[in-house]
């Protein structure tokens, strides 16, 4: 099995060296879980190209190549088992389950036929275990938008439990309307995003900003107008 040869390209917009490093180092995390996973079993091969086939060179380098191997064998595994037409959303602790896996790290497994209710179970199953949805945003990110001609600010706290309190589109049974317009990425860590979504019957249309941090991409600022239809 090959590793992914787009680890060993330079990531658009990074500083040279530091994407070069990134990436060897990928490569080789991705190499050892390669051999780990082997070809005895064509099918979990197969599931290995494809889980870390469009992966991050700073994603990858997350995990050893053991660590990563044990993700996706215990991955697989769950998947075999799920029905077609199901939903499946498991929180695990993989150490518990793979002593490959050796960090402590909450693991949240989602698959779903209907995509558009993905998030939706998502978000469901973990609220159900206590645990908090804020990782996307940064704690001092603020939430703008227009209200009677003057600026309303929200601080992310604020704004989020003003989400977890507002019923999900499945509970409503109303399809998400999800979709990326476009993304701009300046440079090694800044980047903006227009995004489109609903929540029949208001849609959004949120302007996003984004700062990579030693944590990864996080929101640091979300401007947003609502329509009523």
């Amino acid at each position: 099995m090959i590793p992914n040869p787009h680890v060993v390209e330079a990531m658009h917009g990074a500083a040279p060296d530091e994407a070069r490093l990134d990436a060897a180092e990928a490569a080789a995390h991705l190499a050892v879980s390669a051999h780990l996973i082997g070809t005895s079993d064509p099918q979990l091969a197969a599931f290995f190209t494809a889980f870390t086939r469009y992966a991050s060179p700073e994603d990858l380098i997350h995990y050893t190549g053991a660590e990563l191997a044990a993700l996706i064998r215990t991955s697989y595994a769950k998947l075999k088992v799920r029905a077609s037409g199901s939903s499946l959303v498991e929180v695990f602790d993989l150490s518990t389950e793979d002593s490959a896996f050796a960090r402590a790290e909450t693991i949240v497994l989602a698959v779903n036929d209907d995509s558009p209710f993905l998030y939706d179970s998502c978000t469901a199953e973990i609220r159900a275990r206590g645990f908090r949805i804020a990782a996307a945003f940064h704690p001092v990110s603020h939430l703008y938008s227009e209200q009677n001609g003057e600026v309303a600010d929200w601080p992310r706290d604020k704004w989020l439990d003003m989400v977890r309190s507002r019923p999900s589109a499945k509970s409503q049974g109303h399809a998400r309307h999800d979709r990326i317009v476009t993304i701009d990425q300046s440079g090694p860590v800044s980047a903006f995003a227009k995004v489109e979504c609903a929540l029949p019957p208001r849609f959004f249309v949120d302007y996003l900003t984004l700062l990579k941090t030693r944590d990864g991409w996080r929101i640091v600022a979300k401007a947003f107008k609502t329509e009523t239809r």
